[in-house]
């Protein structure tokens, strides 16, 4: 009660008057104490000039010397004092602007959310104050909105220009790429289908094995669009693989980072006669994978928890299906070490760039890059390396001139990555 706080402040601070105790810490208490009296019962000028016998205490004080982040809540306790008294607005700000300079002193050990609690406190106040014109903090926050968005604007007109140049630069390639695109012995696809000859029958392969599984255990993709049009990738997938094993059985093929498996489970469902392995990192889609296989009953399928270079087992055909960046560059790796042929969907070719310009900042020997000798050749590591982040329709998106630069940087990576392994291949 009342009397009963009263009694407290009186007994700390007659102990703040004597010689046994330590000085700092009593007058900090006091001051919690006179605080707590006015929040609860309103302002007292007793209570106060007991609060104020605290800070000069304190501010003469010389134990302990204390750290910055106690400095701070010193303060900040000071100002809560100094806000009670008779027009203390005023002091109780100037004394709170002190708490939150002594929070942000370089090094300082300051906890971050009793800073932000002092720096948003201090703003209400000087709001209420009249100190603050929030109509013209908001004028100004967003005229600089509006130029950061310009700036914004700007550059990606720059980076635009800047791709265009770079591709016209290497527009001395554009008839070399299109007479190996031609050099490609690759079947007609499933998005340029003119019949349903080559088209799979889904009622034929188990629900849970399809891209849109939504059972129990079954790690399908929920957008319908997207579903179908995984579909259609999976159909084009098996005519190349219909070329690539040509009636052949038995044929061991490995998934390279195969997720949950919407790519390689309906395959594995088609190919009944090969066993497959599924790679990949994550635990989560290993677990999936399992679920999957179990409840679908598919007994030509293993499933395999690590990273595309672990898998030690030959194999005779490589998958990969949006396998990133540098990592669709080991999956072929893999399949040449293991004379296997392979069947890769790259992607996230801006992630090259992260990864090798990490290794050269390091001093770590540089990959393989460009991946053809053909193409190291015409272009220098730093511009294949441009090149990478152009080709991630990712890394900016973007329809226009964007898209197009994009997509022509795009063909000649992966032109380099066939041409480099069919040299590879050869020799």
């Amino acid at each position: 009660d009342r009397d009963k706080l009263l009694n407290k402040i009186t007994s700390l601070r007659n102990l703040l008057c004597s010689e046994s105790h330590t000085e700092g810490q009593v007058a900090k208490d006091l001051m919690i104490k006179c605080i707590q009296y006015h929040r609860t019962y309103g302002y007292s000028d007793q209570v106060y000039n007991i609060g104020l016998i605290a800070i000069n205490k304190q501010a003469t004080s010389t134990q302990p010397p204390f750290p910055s982040h106690d400095l701070a809540n010193i303060l900040y306790l000071q100002s809560q004092l100094l806000r009670y008294s008779p027009d203390g607005l005023g002091a109780s700000i100037a004394k709170l602007e002190e708490a939150v300079s002594a929070g942000i002193i370089p090094n300082a050990t300051t906890k971050r959310k009793a800073q932000l609690r002092r720096e948003k406190e201090l703003r209400d106040m000087k709001v209420s104050a009249g100190l603050i014109d929030v109509e013209e903090e908001k004028r100004v926050e967003r005229e600089a909105r509006e130029e950061r968005e310009e700036r914004s604007a700007h550059h990606k007109r720059r980076k635009v220009r800047k791709l265009e140049s770079k591709i016209t630069s290497l527009s001395f390639l554009e008839s070399e790429v299109s007479s190996l695109l031609s050099s490609f012995n690759a079947p007609q696809l499933c998005g340029e289908c003119t019949t349903d000859s080559s088209r799979v029958d889904w009622s034929l392969v188990p629900s849970i094995l399809q891209p849109s599984a939504e059972e129990e255990g079954g790690g399908g993709i929920k957008d319908p669009a997207r579903a179908s049009r995984k579909k259609s990738q999976i159909e084009s997938l098996r005519i190349v693989l219909d070329t690539v094993i040509g009636g052949r059985e038995k044929l061991h093929i490995v998934d390279f980072g195969s997720g949950s498996g919407n790519s390689s489970l309906a395959l594995a469902s088609l190919f009944p006669s090969c066993n497959f392995t599924l790679v990949d990192s994550k635990p989560s889609c290993i677990s999936i994978l399992n679920n999957r296989v179990k409840n679908s009953g598919l007994t030509n399928v293993t499933p395999f928890l690590g990273d595309v270079m672990d898998l030690k087992s030959p194999f005779d055909v490589g998958i990969a299906v949006h396998l990133c960046g540098e990592a669709t560059d080991l999956a072929m790796q893999s399949c040449i070490s293991n004379k296997a042929s392979f069947v890769l969907i790259p992607c996230c070719v801006g992630k090259i760039h992260k990864v090798v310009q990490s290794q050269i900042d390091a001093n770590i020997e540089v990959p393989d890059y460009p991946r053809s000798s053909w193409l190291k050749s015409k272009l220098p590591i730093s511009d294949y390396l441009s090149l990478t982040r152009v080709a991630d329709f990712s890394d900016g998106g973007g329809e226009g001139s964007h898209s197009s630069v994009a997509e022509k940087s795009k063909v000649l990576i992966d032109v380099d990555r066939a041409k480099g392994a069919k040299k590879k291949v050869t020799l």
